[in-house]
């Protein structure tokens, strides 16, 4: 293990005082997160949790090729309920856990958590993206919140739903300045948001159960339920478009496989694979 004194930056050529240590073997100090990361390629051969075995020595250059990173290794102490990535070009994802906050966690770092949004007081459910600075959150507290994740601050939070809300999505392009959410809840409702207010700006009923997922069709956004029926909803007039009818258990996940084309994944063992125009 690094011999300098932990007073000082670990980063070779930075004798800067050290404000903060690597969250992983709990020991090297950096004096930012600047410095933490130019060092890592370096300081992860020696970089061990507490816990574990140490590691040994790097193999030699003809040996065969080290395997794939594994990132469920990194993740093997934290129950998570959701993950989002904060980008297409960010190599940056967001988590929500049981322990009722939002890790923001770094690839290059080989998934070190750089930030932790605090505020929810039950566990996190879903998490997603609604601009480069702007991150989303459902949790059991029966609230939604809108986080700025720069400074990680929370911009608002969202209430009104009367149960746990489990799902939540972006129904907007990232940077649109008009841009909305929704999320959806164990009281059987789902309900739209202006991000930039907090306002709720509309309530949609029609699930017989309670709603486990969301995601955005342009004009509209698709709801899977506990009913076993998946969703159409207009967001102009809340109407219900469509009601997708053939899984015969609860629905968890939907997702767009393809421009037109619609999944989703349920307690009954099977996915199914949807034409959104005809149903």
């Amino acid at each position: 293990m690094d011999s300098r004194p932990p007073q000082i930056c670990s980063r070779e050529g930075c004798s800067n005082q050290a404000l903060l240590i690597c969250g992983r073997c709990m020991t090297a100090p950096y004096c930012s997160k600047e410095c933490q990361a130019a060092d890592w390629k370096k300081h992860k051969r020696v970089c061990v949790p507490p816990s574990a075995t140490p590691v040994t020595p790097a193999a030699p250059a003809s040996a065969a090729p080290k395997p794939p990173l594994e990132l469920g290794y990194l993740f093997s102490h934290l129950q998570s309920y959701s993950i989002c990535s904060l980008g297409p070009e960010s190599d940056l994802i967001a988590t929500g856990t049981e322990s009722k906050k939002i890790d923001i966690r770094q690839i290059a770092l080989e998934g070190y958590t750089i930030q932790s949004l605090i505020g929810h007081e039950g566990p996190v459910y879903s998490v997603c993206l609604v601009s480069p600075r702007v991150l989303a959150s459902a949790s059991e507290d029966k609230t939604a919140r809108i986080w700025d994740i720069k400074t990680g601050e929370c911009i608002h939070i969202l209430r009104g739903h009367t149960a746990r809300v489990i799902c939540i999505c972006s129904l907007s392009m990232l940077n649109d300045p008009a841009a909305m959410i929704a999320s959806g809840s164990a009281d059987k409702m789902v309900r739209i948001w202006n991000v930039e207010t907090g306002e709720c700006v509309k309530i949609i009923s029609g699930a017989l159960q309670q709603v486990n997922s969301l995601c955005f069709v342009s004009p509209g956004f698709v709801a899977g339920s506990s009913d076993n029926f998946i969703y159409i909803w207009n967001i102009e007039t809340g109407e219900c478009i469509k009601t997708l009818s053939g899984h015969t258990s609860v629905v968890h996940g939907i997702c767009l496989s393809s421009p037109g084309f619609l999944a989703s994944g349920s307690s009954d063992e099977t996915v199914r694979i949807w034409n959104v125009e005809t149903g």
